[in-house]
């Protein structure tokens, strides 16, 4: 008996071990490039010191509470959105790391998205430009249709450092029709500030080159083609929820001119729980034949690629249903 438990013993182990070494071995994989982003962190820093080296007096800064741990979509969409509110109101916009939600870690923002960080200042220089007894905090809680309005005279006060202490962009603020107000100028923005960092903008290129695709749509270089990526995920519990609780379009999808040109047809019924499911989460067939729809209003075009995580059904062929295409990767 006591022989058996100690084999027993020695085979868990063994079998332990083993498992320490491949898990060992896919996060020594699959880790971040942590180096990497530690010189981006450095080259963040000293861009902001220079940066308060060359500004004098006379500047005014603005730190936001900020969405953590969210989709990367998520997460760019509010970081844009401060950004934008900052310029408006004539403040440097202090920006926060991106975190990422698989391992809840921080990550240098710049790594992700350039424009919000040029011109700006890194929150490792926030202690430094904007002492305790320099700061003021701000909440701006007014109903959804007043809340910008409110935040963008607040900020325009003579206030050196101002703190955002609550969180004013909120999933109930993207989800009412406030948003509208703030479109006009924020595409305007976007067209101005977003920016790709050099070495995603770098894979982009290589690319486009191997591909032989074009780099721009007015450029006459390259073949004319469609790229997409879709990804499902964990949506499919998420859309049941907002099916259940008669959910409709949000954010920027309820703006008038998206709703009028964009939506695939049906119409959206929330009241209809299939019908928010057949938007919020299409089966494959439904989204191909959105993209096919797409490809023949564009004649022009000479090769498609498609990234996605959706199981093809066994009676299901890409190429059967997208049948006026050329090239599909």
């Amino acid at each position: 008996m006591r022989h058996t438990l100690a084999a027993k013993g020695k085979i868990l182990l063994f079998v332990l071990c083993v498992l320490g070494l491949f898990a060992g071995f896919l996060y020594r994989k699959y880790r971040p490039p942590w180096e990497f982003y530690r010189e981006l962190a450095t080259v963040e820093l000293g861009e902001s010191k220079s940066l308060l080296g060359a500004s004098g007096s006379g500047q005014r800064y603005v730190k936001f509470k900020q969405l953590q741990g969210a989709g990367f979509n998520n997460q760019a969409q509010e970081i844009h959105l401060f950004h934008h509110l900052a310029l408006l109101t004539n403040r440097v916009y202090v920006y926060q790391p991106f975190m990422w939600r698989h391992r809840m870690e921080l990550q240098p923002l710049s790594g992700f998205l350039l424009g919000p960080t040029q011109g700006s200042l890194s929150s490792q220089v926030w202690d430094e430009v904007c002492p305790l007894e320099k700061v003021k905090n701000v909440t701006f809680d007014a109903e959804y249709e007043h809340r910008w309005k409110q935040a963008t005279e607040g900020l325009d006060g003579p206030d050196e450092c101002i703190y955002v202490e609550n969180w004013i962009l909120n999933w109930g603020f993207l989800e009412s029709t406030a948003i509208h107000e703030i479109w006009p100028e924020y595409r305007k923005y976007l067209h101005s500030h977003y920016r790709w960092p050099s070495h995603i903008a770098d894979m982009i290129h290589r690319s486009q080159t191997q591909l032989n695709l074009r780099p721009e749509p007015s450029s006459t270089e390259g073949e004319p083609y469609l790229a997409l990526h879709f990804r499902r995920g964990d949506f499919e519990e998420h859309c049941q929820h907002l099916a259940r609780t008669n959910q409709s379009f949000t954010s920027w999808t309820t703006l008038p001119e998206i709703q009028s040109t964009s939506v695939f047809p049906p119409r959206l019924d929330p009241f209809t729980p299939s019908s928010v499911v057949e938007h919020c989460y299409p089966d494959l067939r439904r989204i191909l034949e959105a993209i096919d729809a797409q490809i023949r209003s564009r004649p022009h075009i000479r090769a498609i690629y498609i990234l996605h995580d959706g199981a093809l059904g066994p009676h299901t062929s890409i190429h059967s249903i997208l049948s006026n295409s050329i090239c599909i990767a």
